[in-house]
């Protein structure tokens, strides 16, 4: 309770949260479009900038509230957030913020929240963990999905080269003179692989 004391006006009506800065910069973005028209605020806050400016606008009023777990949590123990108010709750990249290990975060904030809500729960993947947290999150939820799980998109062609590790980097030199592609992208395994790979292509 102590957590949720908090100056006049601080009271979001809408949480959205994000895993990363750059998710939340662009769900901000595209709540500034939605909102042009409209007198509604909105902010996005994020670490590693002060959080002096942020508690500041917070304070203010702020209709619409974009931010990374972290920082909604230095917030929240700022005492400059009182959630009483908040009517939706939009979890996005819930995969990514599994990945990340900020269900622990996510959680907390949502036992702050009322427990009358609209929530929206965004994901990439659909593994188990998502349908626990789904599960523990949502009451009675609507799922939609926008192409079956695990099927291949029918836009894709898929192409196989069985080749020896050794070979790898012949073949795909090859490939990459060849006039089939434009632009491509190429993914290894780890950060080392990747410059190794770089500089190779670029000398071929």
């Amino acid at each position: 309770p102590e957590l949720l004391a908090a100056a006049a006006g601080s009271t979001p009506l809408a949480l959205a949260i994000a895993p990363t800065r750059e998710l939340a910069i662009q769900v901000f973005e595209s709540v500034k479009t939605y909102s042009k028209y409209t007198p509604m605020r909105c902010l996005c806050a994020y670490g590693g900038v002060d959080i002096k400016p942020q508690i500041a606008e917070i304070r203010l009023g702020v209709e619409v509230l974009v931010a990374t777990p972290g920082r909604l949590l230095d917030l929240v123990e700022q005492k400059c957030l009182n959630f009483g108010s908040v009517q939706a709750l939009v979890l996005d990249e819930a995969d990514r913020m599994l990945d990340m290990g900020f269900i622990p975060d996510v959680t907390r904030i949502i036992s702050l929240l009322p427990k009358q809500r609209q929530s929206l729960l965004f994901s990439a993947t659909f593994s188990d963990e998502i349908k626990k947290l789904a599960d523990r999150m949502l009451q009675s939820p609507v799922l939609i999905e926008v192409a079956r799980r695990n099927t291949v998109s029918e836009t894709i062609t898929h192409r196989v080269h069985p080749v020896a590790a050794d070979a790898k980097r012949a073949l795909l030199v090859k490939l990459l003179r060849s006039s089939e592609f434009n632009q491509v992208l190429v993914f290894t395994r780890t950060k080392i692989e990747t410059n190794r790979l770089a500089r190779e292509l670029q000398r071929a």
